[in-house]
């Protein structure tokens, strides 16, 4: 009987290592993947042209230059590595794009120039990261909230809330 508690002992023990390894594992595949997204940008409820006919076959990067150009007032040369519909949706609404800029900076200078201006708008523009990241980002907003709430300066990186207490 003692050996086999002894056993069972040894082998929950392992289990356990196992089960941090897994996560330790899947953590690191999430980073990853977080990492291949940094260069994109998901614009959200723009027309389809397919919406209207069938038989044209839409151009998405010409689609996203005349967005930035026309409602970001971004009149810089900005270059694609891809740009691309996300798949069919249920709902009806126009399916967004991915685009993954070839510079950060690009990148980063239209999600700032969106913010402000799409604020009010049906349009959006966000970075995109992996499904499980976003559903830990939403659950952090309304603690990111609460905190600017009470004068705090708080901010998600990723996954990740920080806060600072000195305003």
């Amino acid at each position: 009987m003692r050996h086999f508690h002894s056993r069972i002992s040894e082998l929950e023990c392992s289990r356990r290592n196992l089960d941090g390894q897994m996560n330790e594992l899947y953590e690191t595949m999430l980073d990853q993947q977080t990492r291949s997204m940094k260069y994109n940008l998901i614009f959200e409820n723009i027309t389809e042209s397919s919406d209207t006919d069938p038989n044209i076959r839409e151009d998405t990067e010409a689609v996203v230059r005349k967005f930035i150009q026309e409602v970001l007032q971004i009149h810089d040369d900005i270059e694609f590595q891809n740009v691309h519909r996300l798949r069919k949706r249920n709902n009806r609404k126009p399916r967004g794009i991915v685009a993954r800029f070839v510079t950060y900076k690009d990148k980063e200078k239209v999600l700032r120039a969106a913010q402000p201006i799409l604020r009010d708008r049906t349009q959006k523009v966000y970075s995109q990261y992996p499904q499980e990241v976003s559903d830990r980002r939403k659950e952090l907003v309304p603690i990111m909230k609460q905190f600017r709430d009470q004068g705090k300066r708080a901010t998600i990186v990723v996954d990740k809330l920080y806060v600072d207490q000195c305003m």
